[in-house]
């Protein structure tokens, strides 16, 4: 592109942004729209080519505003382009004043805007219709003067205030006496931050985070940390003015104040989501993404979310209990995760402030979705999926993930007495966690979080204790985690599904807490301390890592195709109308091989299904800066074939078969890449048909409209549709069907179409051997403001094509490729001699050599019916006014040849600028008289002569008595011509026979509804165009139950419906010329059993109904009691609901007609300490009962049982009831220096003789220290020097000491060695004392320390036996099954 010109369109472009940057008005008053406008650039010619380019795709090498890289130069071309952009207008009823859209007003708004139409909007101090009249302020009373001391004048669109005599106007509105000094505004007043004025006075304020000092000037800071840590979660730093939070390493600060752990994904408000809420006695479901959720051998299209921490592929009843999901029967065919699966209630804590309540949210997020979150979400779950252990895939690339967060959810309190909490709700323990799951399709994932510190809880009995609770826990109340696959089988034989607990280095958490009696410590799996594994983040990968199968492979090709899209809805497109019509595909595969607006290869013919694609294209963008987007269309037939038929003793070779297939099998619309959509269709709507109720297939029909019907039947293929040649010699038919001979010389207008919307001319030359007759030698084809194309004769068949005036290069052809010609056509080759034209329109022109000379065949589609005008004549089914010449003069329709040489003369080009400029390219010194003679003088087909009459006879032997093809013999005076004329007029023939054939009309219901065990009777009519017999018959799939009855055109389908098995319901109706036809309605099919109804809601349309076979397996409404795709099964309403009773209770499944409910099944008796039906029990509190006076002390009563606690100085007797005494002193458990002497419930400390106890009760003092001078040495660190009854000096040694042998050192006393300890194991002495230890396989309780239990090392799953363990005191063995002995090293085993 040349410099000038650049700059021109960029200088263009940018005053369209500003413009358009400046237009304003109020909301609904600017518009956009999607403008277009035509550019012209030069560009060079290459000779290299890509190998599937045409000429656009050549030229789309090429940018508008420079080349992208050099290449060797062959000529210039100039290309005409189409150029988008934004433009900015006002909307209709408003109009554009400047840089402003108003609304109409009739009468102009003097003083406002025009904001609707005769409606304004007036500025302050203006009201009337106009705002032309003045708003008196001081009339209305709507000013602000002191009347009391002063008046109120008005102004022209405002008033002022006066005051009266003596008095001083202060603030333009208050009178007063004494005039004011302004301290604010003069900077005097002191005031540090703010300065209000005031009637002869002032004060001064602070900023936020500031308050007044007590000199009412200064300003001092607020420390806002001072008070509950400024509101911040974990540190507050005070600035001037306010305070910063911040958080601890490995935190993240949201929302100003919150500190949140960075192992949680994005949730809440930094996600932009608000807590969900829904009935919470059932799981929510959502839909999932196109792709849905591969989960091992299953893909999932729905999800439901549970409060109580698991989520669900299978529509489930919501678990009420923790039930243990490994190697489950519940679960073997329920899909579920469960990353903290507990009794809780999320309704809870709604009484509590808004902050306090329980929230779940959760959310999906998908790339381009506008959520800011998603970019960040996606990149973790990618490095999530990634990291997962044991599933490595480092291209990983999630399309979508799904992140669900619980948070504050406390225990249910149901179980408590009377169904109260044992604590305020305040002081409830709470537990936060996170699910995230993440697929591409292929690979699915889920990671876990438990954020560090967030689980408070993990059985219902810890509500009392607030987050602790002695040990054991009762059965069935810890909280479980893991998945199931869903893809066990059962129940018998019986087979669990695909599952994973949640296992840390071979130890179980799931369900864990307690460690026998005690409470777990960090170091224990328990479910408390998920957070301290796997750094809170337990991974989990939901395919093996060696499986290549994937299940509904066909979604993912979809899915992916539908995320590549960016036309929501075609039929919206500006230039969607420009396409072939809907439903107006060609009847037969016959009539789209043979219509050149449509491209379809014989080769295809032998599949069972091949489309044909229409030439008529549409060019246009989505948006301005968009991908170029390319609409067509396919129809699709069935198998055809080709056969010969034999016409007045010569051979026509036909197509056969290839009946239009209706619905999405018949053909769609194409965008772009026809191989892409059509892979796409198969993936969506034959591959993924039967999915989601028909989605997918449903989807891809709002993405890629059908072309066809969806019932039997061809609907609005044009028939009249105008086709016509002119060969060779110029013998023409018109359009409406006149044949004449022209044989002028020079240049001419065959068609003019649309006055000049396009337009054909063709150039003719002398015949050889004849200076009397002409041949024609070029054609040149164009649509106003495109490129031209232009054909030449070379040699004896050969053909040069030019685009624009230069030579293109046609090696395109050699590949059976198109060549696109800008936006508008495209040039094929059906033949070594031929090249046709298609124009997007539907307009073509073929046009064909043979022995130096040219025809030309012409077709349109019949909207330009009434505009067609030129050799060819007027096309408007009148024949009387074909002969038009360009001045509107008409012929009359039998005038001689000679007669209508002078109309034929009229539709010659001229050179000048007019409807008649020739669109030829001229040589060098060549221009229109170039080609034409005034000394020529033509011969007429009327008065034929000929000169040779052995050349006659041998031409009548060919030509018969077409006149035409004599007159050429006559005139070329060879034969051959002859031969040429007779095959082109046959040729030409055969087409227009093939277009012209209609296949047999077919009737009947669009769907068939079948029942098993019924009987369906289905009517068919059909008819032959062509008055031809019809033959009926089956389709090769059709079962024998289905029978086939015909009469005359009317056939009777009866089928027996045995079974509902799919199979293609398909009746062939063959006619005439071996013409076909199909019958191949929808079967909706209902076998639901015991009672159940099927959901005609659900019932696909019928353009996308069953895929291949287009057969639907109605889902089925089951009675109640009963399940199953077709209600074969009776329900187990105790598995269906996971063991819904209470922990410990038996469930009794009912028989149908019980349903899935609490009606389904019968709970056995509570447990004891529980009071109830089975299915809801409470708490008994026994120390309000008879049983809690068993306790000596203290009665403190838990769910299901009570716990009996002494005063202090008491312990429980191995009975736990009753309550024994406390030896302080024999267990050391005292601090006394010298002696202690045990009490009931207490102790006391003595001393010696000598000594006196202390203040503290602990020390002794001697009562006779020894003074300094008698102090023999006594150790002084351990002991005391006392004199003694007889005056001497003696060293005495605390408890846990004795004297040495020099009778003045204390050293250790050695209770373990002395026996002299009350340790139940191993005792250590230590100075002063001792302590005691347990040996191996054994640990200390925590209450009495010096004794020892036994650690269950099978439960703990500390061993490495390989099939089973069995506890002993101390250890334990490794045990076998049954046929297996233990091998040598004790772990494992070998087979008997």
């Amino acid at each position: 592109m040349d410099r000038p010109l650049l700059f021109s369109l960029l200088l263009l472009f940018g005053f369209v942004c500003f413009a358009s940057a400046q237009l304003r008005g109020p909301a609904g008053a600017v518009c956009t729209r999607q403008a277009s406008r035509q550019v012209m650039y030069t560009v060079e010619n290459r000779k290299k080519r890509e190998p599937s380019s045409g000429v656009w795709d050549y030229l789309r090498k090429w940018d508008v505003f420079g080349i992208n890289k050099a290449r060797h130069p062959r000529s210039l071309r100039t290309v005409y382009a189409t150029e988008y952009f934004t433009d900015y207008e006002c909307c209709v009823g408003w109009n554009r004043i400047g840089d402003t859209c108003q609304a109409d007003c009739y009468n102009p708004c003097d003083h406002g805007l025009c904001v609707d139409t005769n409606v304004c909007e007036c500025d302050e101090g203006w009201e009337g219709g106009q705002c032309d009249w003045d708003a008196d302020e001081c009339w209305h009373g709507t000013h602000d003067c002191d009347l009391e001391n002063g008046a109120c004048i008005n102004t022209e669109g405002s008033y002022n205030c006066t005051c009266n005599d003596g008095l001083h106007l202060i603030n333009g509105t208050t009178c007063h006496e004494i005039p004011d000094t302004d301290e604010c505004a003069r900077g005097i007043s002191g005031c540090e931050q703010n300065c209000h004025n005031t009637h002869g006075s002032y004060y001064c304020s602070c900023d936020a985070g500031y308050t007044l000092a007590a000199d009412r000037h200064a300003c001092t800071d607020i420390n806002e940390c001072a008070i509950n840590r400024g509101g911040c979660e974990h540190f507050c730093t005070n600035v001037p003015g306010g305070r910063e939070c911040s958080c601890r390493r490995n935190y993240r600060l949201v929302d100003g104040t919150i500190c949140r752990d960075d192992d949680m994904y994005p949730y809440g408000e930094e996600a932009g989501e608000v807590p969900r809420r829904w009935d919470f006695s059932t799981c929510n479901e959502e839909a999932l993404p196109p792709e849905g959720f591969r989960f091992f051998g299953r893909r999932h299209h729905q999800i439901h979310i549970c409060d109580n921490g698991i989520v669900a592929f299978d529509r489930i009843n919501r678990p009420r209990n923790p039930v243990l999901i490994q190697n489950s029967f519940d679960f073997r065919k329920a899909a579920v995760l469960a990353p903290f699966l507990a009794r809780s209630n999320a309704s809870l804590l709604d009484n509590l402030p808004e902050a306090d309540r329980t929230k779940i949210y959760y959310s999906f997020y998908e790339r381009g979705d506008g959520n800011a979150a998603t970019d960040e979400v996606l990149q973790r779950a990618r490095d999530d999926g990634i990291s997962t252990p044991g599933n490595f895939s480092a291209t990983y690339k999630p399309v979508w993930a799904f992140v669900v967060t619980w948070t504050r959810v406390p225990p249910d309190c149901s179980m408590y007495n009377v169904g109260v909490c044992p604590r305020d709700h305040d002081q409830l323990p709470v537990n936060d966690f996170q699910l995230a799951i993440s697929t591409d399709g292929t690979l699915s994932y889920a990671t876990f979080i438990y954020p560090a510190m967030k689980l408070q809880w993990v059985s219902t009995d810890e509500a009392k204790e607030g987050g602790t609770r002695k040990c054991p826990k009762y059965v069935g109340t810890v909280a479980v985690g893991g998945y199931s696959a869903g893809d066990g089988t059962g129940p018998y034989p019986y087979t669990p599904a695909t599952n994973a607990s949640l296992v840390y280095r071979n130890r179980d958490f799931s369900g864990q807490d307690c460690v026998g009696n005690r409470f777990p410590t960090s170091r224990d799996p328990a479910m408390r301390n998920l957070w301290v594994r796997y750094g809170g983040n337990w991974k989990f990968a939901l395919q093996p890592q060696d499986s290549t199968a994937v299940p509904e492979s066909a979604v993912v090709g979809c899915s992916q195709w539908m995320r590549q899209q960016t036309v929501e809805d075609p039929t919206q497109l500006l230039v969607y109308g420009a396409l072939p019509p809907v439903f107006s595909c060609p009847c037969s595969a016959e009539q789209a091989f043979y219509d050149p607006t449509y491209i379809v290869h014989s080769s295809q013919f032998s599949q069972s299904r091949f489309c044909a694609r229409s030439r008529g294209w549409v060019h246009t963008r989505d948006s301005f800066d968009s991908e170029k987007l390319i609409l067509s269309r396919t129809c699709c037939y069935s198998a055809a074939y080709w056969w010969t038929q034999s016409v007045s003793g010569r051979t026509r070779t036909r197509i056969g078969g290839g009946a239009l297939l209706t619905g999405h099998t018949g053909g769609h619309l194409v965008i772009n890449d026809q191989a892409a959509d059509e892979a796409a269709y198969q993936s969506c709507c034959v591959g993924a048909s039967g999915l989601r109720g028909g989605w997918y297939c449903q989807r891809f029909q709002t993405l890629r409209p059908l072309s066809a019907p969806s019932a039997p039947g061809c609907r609005n293929y044009t028939v009249n549709i105008g086709w016509t040649w002119s060969h060779w010699n110029p013998h023409f038919t018109t359009m409406d069907g006149i044949s004449y001979t022209f044989n002028g010389l020079g240049e001419y207008v065959i068609v003019d179409v649309d006055n000049g919307l396009y337009q054909v001319q063709d150039r003719t030359a002398l015949a050889p051997g004849s200076s009397h007759a002409t041949i024609i030698s070029a054609v040149a084809i164009t649509e106003r403001g495109k490129l031209p194309i232009q054909t030449n004769v070379v040699g004896n068949s050969s053909l040069d094509l030019y685009i624009n005036g230069s030579l293109a290069d046609t090696s395109v052809f050699e590949s059976n490729e198109e060549m696109e010609v800008g936006d508008n056509a495209v040039i094929l080759k059906p033949s070594n001699d031929s090249l046709l034209v298609v124009f997007f329109s539907g307009v073509t022109v073929k046009v064909s050599a043979k022995k130096g000379m040219l025809a030309v065949e012409f077709s349109a589609p019949p909207e330009f019916r009434g505009k067609v005008r030129g050799l060819l004549g007027r096309w408007d089914g009148d024949s009387t006014n074909d002969f038009e010449a360009f001045n509107g003069t008409v012929f009359s329709a039998d005038s001689t040849e000679r007669e209508l040489y002078a109309f034929g003369n009229s539709w010659q080009v001229t050179v000048e600028d007019g409807p008649k400029k020739s669109l030829f390219f001229y040589k060098d010194g060549e221009d229109v008289s170039t080609f034409t003679s005034p000394d020529y003088q033509p011969k007429y087909t009327d008065e034929l002569v000929f000169s040779d009459p052995e050349l006659e006879t041998k031409a009548r032997e060919i030509c018969g008595n077409d006149t035409e093809c004599l007159f050429d013999v006559s005139q070329t005076g060879d034969i051959e011509v002859a031969v040429i004329t007779v095959e082109g007029k046959e040729d030409f023939a055969s087409q227009t026979t093939a277009r012209d054939r209609f296949p047999p009309t077919v009737r009947g219901p669009d769907a068939v509804y079948a029942t098993v065990f019924d009987t369906v009777t289905v009517r068919i009519n059909a008819s032959d165009p062509n008055n031809g017999s019809l033959v009926f018959a089956l389709g090769k799939e059709v079962p024998d139950t289905v029978d086939l009855a015909v009469e005359g055109n009317v056939a009777t389908l009866t089928w027996q419906v045995t079974t509902d098995a799919p199979f293609n319901l398909r009746v062939d109706v063959f006619g005439s010329d071996n013409t076909t036809a199909q019958y191949w309605p929808a079967v909706y099919m209902c076998s639901c059993l015991h009672g159940g109804n099927c959901d005609v809601s659900s019932d696909p349309d019928l353009a996308s109904a069953g895929g291949e076979t287009k057969f639907v397996q109605r889902p089925c409404i089951c009675a109640p009691g009963y399940t199953g795709d077709r209600c074969e099964s009776d329900i187990d309403a105790c598995v269906l609901n996971f063991d819904p009773c209470f922990p410990g209770v038996g469930c009794e499944d009912l028989p149908a007609p019980a349903g899935d409910g609490t009606d389904g099944f019968r709970c056995g008796d509570c447990p004891r300490g529980y009071t109830g039906d089975g299915f809801d029990c409470q708490d008994l509190d026994e120390c309000m009962m008879s049983e809690g006076d068993m306790c000596a002390h203290t009665c403190e009563n838990y769910p299901g049982t009570f716990i009996c606690s002494c005063d202090q100085g008491f312990e429980l007797a191995e009975d736990k009831v009753s309550r024994q005494d406390i030896d302080e002193c024999a267990l050391q458990l005292t601090n006394c220096s010298q002696q202690c002497e045990n009490s009931a419930g207490s102790f006391n400390c003595a001393c010696l003789d000598g000594f006196t106890l202390t203040a503290n009760g602990m020390d002794c003092e001697p009562d006779n220290p020894c003074s300094t001078g008698n102090n023999p040495g006594c150790d002084s660190e351990f002991g005391w020097c006392i004199t003694n009854s007889l005056g001497t000096a003696e060293c005495v040694c605390r408890s846990g000491y004795v004297l040495s042998l020099d009778s003045l050192t204390c050293e250790d006393y050695d209770e373990c060695s002395a026996g002299e300890h009350h340790c139940s194991q191993l005792c250590n002495n230590t100075a002063g004392g001792y302590s005691c230890y347990c040996g191996e396989g054994y640990y200390t309780d925590e209450e009495k320390d010096h004794l020892c239990l036994d650690i269950d090392e099978c439960a703990l799953q500390l061993t490495n036996c390989s099939q089973q363990c069995e506890n002993t005191a101390g250890s334990f063995n490794c045990a076998c099954q049954d046929g297996f002995t233990l091998a040598a090293n004790g772990q494992d085993y070998e087979r008997t």
